[in-house]
């Protein structure tokens, strides 16, 4: 019976999960139908806020809205991801409804409605259309799930200083994104890694312990013969 929990206690040890510091995601849900509301009124959607505009009254409709979201990595490992950089990795997956033809040149920025960050490869907001190929696509009235690699347009580096500092005011740990305007956003999650989100290689003597167990077991066997 010892050498059963002793094969057992060794599995455990090679086989259980580990938790990497190289790895944070934060994600903001919201409904595929929010209720909708009249200019200048804005609808909170989950976590996401809907804001409309003057030539479009209705506001949550996903016809010329304009919906922001705020990425919060704030917990305890955020200290110790910020630690493990650089970044080699921001995947940016959403939730999209396409609501009007107008989708094909729709707009995703980091930042405030007024105010977006300027990545050094470009000097204005990001197309979304150049990091999510799949936007042209989208179907009227359907829903679909895209992705895009944020790297692709940003760098590490920024990327990395939006997460430790900001983006206007919004705080360290904070990364704040805006849609714009021809869908309805109900699912948005950003997954940022480093390089040390790799598996680790079990110590020597967490497989001296298993070998341990596993012969243990074998004389269990042979005794009870």
């Amino acid at each position: 019976m010892i050498s059963k929990r002793i094969l057992g206690l060794a599995l455990a040890a090679v086989l259980a999960p580990a938790s990497f510091a190289g790895v944070i995601t934060a994600s903001v849900s919201g409904s595929v139908n929010p209720v909708t509301a009249t200019y200048p009124a804005n609808v909170t959607n989950g976590g996401f806020t809907i804001l409309g505009n003057a030539s479009a009254t209705t506001v949550g409709d996903g016809i010329d809205d304009t919906t922001t979201w705020v990425f919060d990595f704030n917990g305890p490992n955020l200290a110790s991801f910020i630690a493990s950089a650089p970044i080699n990795g921001a995947t940016l997956k959403m939730t999209l409804t396409a609501r009007a033809a107008g989708v094909t040149d729709d707009r995703l920025w980091i930042g405030t409605p007024t105010q977006g960050a300027m990545p050094a490869s470009d000097p204005g907001f990001i197309g979304i259309q150049n990091t999510v190929p799949t936007l042209a696509s989208l179907v009227i009235g359907q829903t679909t799930d895209v992705q895009a690699n944020l790297l692709s347009v940003f760098s590490p580096a920024e990327i990395l200083d939006y997460l430790q500092n900001g983006v206007f005011g919004s705080g360290s740990g904070n990364i704040p994104f805006v849609y714009h305007d021809d869908v309805v956003v109900s699912y948005a999650e950003l997954t940022l890694t480093t390089r040390d989100a790799v598996a680790p290689v079990p110590e020597p003597a967490t497989f001296a312990l298993l070998g341990f167990g596993i012969a243990a077991a074998g004389l269990y066997r042979r005794f009870r013969k």
